[in-house]
């Protein structure tokens, strides 16, 4: 497995930096969790328009796309408090040099893959943004032209 060939990594972090660590992805997987729920409104809102002949592929990819990350953002929650709980390997004073590799190496995995889960789904919400952003724009524009919004 490639984590255990940087060993630099394993020794340069403290228990109670990777506590931080720790503390500052389930901060930001709890956000996510919650933006989640947010853009779920947005799309059930604007489901209809966004599921006319132009815009169906565009957002059954993003409804599926939501689907996935609400199964991912709450498993890697539970990975992230479940590590938490370990790191007291690292602080507990005895000697356990095989579990605490083993909690580096776990950290290290944690890591990668939250920041992974980070970056995707920012790509995301990008995309979710600018498709409904510019069905929000085609609307309004058909509403201004039909004379709807007209004095």
């Amino acid at each position: 497995m490639a984590l255990y060939t940087n060993i630099k990594y394993m020794e340069w972090k403290s228990a109670e930096e990777m506590h931080e660590d720790a503390r500052q992805w389930l901060s930001e997987l709890e956000f996510a969790h919650t933006e989640l729920h947010f853009l779920d409104e947005l799309l059930g809102t604007y489901f209809i328009k966004l599921s006319t002949d132009q815009n169906y592929t565009q957002t059954k990819a993003l409804v599926e796309k939501l689907s996935a990350y609400k199964k991912q953002i709450p498993r890697h929650i539970k990975q992230v408090r479940d590590h938490q709980n370990e790191l007291v390997v690292l602080l507990d004073g005895i000697d356990q040099p095989y579990e605490e590799r083993e909690v580096k190496i776990t950290h290290k995995r944690i890591q990668q893959n939250v920041e992974q889960l980070t970056r995707d789904f920012r790509e995301r919400k990008k995309e979710m943004f600018h498709t409904v952003y510019d069905i929000m724009r085609e609307t309004n524009r058909k509403h201004l032209i039909g004379g709807k919004y007209r004095k």
